[in-house]
């Protein structure tokens, strides 16, 4: 298997209960306040035992056509050194789309933010309009980058901007060519076709950028007590996987294999419903776990 998944009894008791027969998060406010909370609970009381990563193996599983999904908040320096790497260190060329309309001294931040990881050229990507966005010629970096950052702000900034324009088709031609693509907070959830825009409990739905096929990103998933959100967007589209990646977490995801790896302080949630049932079943994965997209929706496959 690819590492060990779930062996935290903590972990696993939010992983038995959301196995139980008959429990239904959205049909019972009770059972889905408790379940909510008891989630949050083995978010906030696990972090202190989570093991350190094996670096080797982890860069040799994630290299080629990989996404850096964080959740926002402060990113840990853990989670920019993995992408600087698999940008691949000094030799890359990283490109960033702020998810806002930046300003000159917003230009210096972003930038600011990898100083300390020696890119061999950071440059930055902004449109004011769509028809800036839809001319080819706009997103010709991307074709020249082996990395793209893209911002926290607004994913309905992104999306208006961007989605169905030359930008998505080179980004998802940097995913095919074996490069890399992070975005923290609104730049993580406007990483998925189906992608949610906003919404306290129940999250409004628009287009985002069809990187990660058949999914949907929630961030700040956690800290701000999103998986109701999350289990409602996902709630009888079996098809579509959720992930809920909390604040200074990130789920790393090697597209073409679909395998995921977790880094950071903090949990990822992934959730789905099953087929012919109204049931939502997820899994929680914490720092250092890597499995793959067939095994979460194959429970008996979890653990070898």
């Amino acid at each position: 298997m690819d590492g060990n998944l779930l062996p935290n009894p903590k972990v696993r008791l939010a992983r038995w209960f959301s196995s139980v027969r008959g429990v239904s998060f959205l049909q019972s406010k009770w059972t889905r306040g408790f379940v909510v909370g008891l989630i949050l609970g083995v978010a906030s009381w696990g972090l202190w035992t989570l093991a350190p990563e094996d670096e080797p193996e982890f860069l040799e599983r994630f290299r080629g056509g990989t996404l850096v999904i964080a959740g926002g908040g402060d990113l840990p320096s853990i989670v920019q050194r993995r992408f600087w790497e698999l940008a691949g260190g000094k030799k890359g060329r990283l490109v960033i789309i702020p998810a806002y309309e930046a300003t000159p001294a917003d230009i210096a931040r972003l930038k600011a933010e990898w100083k300390d990881w020696q890119f061999r050229s950071v440059k930055i990507l902004q449109a004011t309009e769509r028809e800036q966005a839809e001319n080819p010629d706009f997103a010709t970096p991307i074709s020249k980058a082996d990395a793209v950052w893209l911002s926290g702000g607004e994913q309905s900034w992104l999306a208006q901007l961007y989605a169905e324009t030359p930008v998505e088709t080179q980004l998802q031609a940097l995913l095919d060519r074996g490069g890399l693509i992070g975005g923290t907070s609104a730049g993580a959830s406007i990483m998925t076709r189906v992608m949610i825009e906003e919404g306290q409990r129940t999250a409004k739905l628009n287009r985002g950028l069809d990187l990660l096929k058949d999914s949907v990103v929630d961030q700040h998933f956690f800290q701000r007590n999103r998986p109701q959100r999350l289990i409602g967007a996902v709630k009888g589209q079996p098809n579509l996987m959720g992930f809920g990646v909390d604040e200074g977490t990130a789920l790393v995801v090697q597209v073409p294999q679909g395998r995921l790896g977790v880094i950071g302080k903090s949990y990822v949630m992934a959730c789905f419903s099953e087929e012919h049932d109204e049931h939502t079943r997820f899994e929680i994965l914490k720092p250092g776990d890597m499995t793959n997209m067939d095994r979460l929706r194959r429970p008996e496959k979890l653990i070898d």
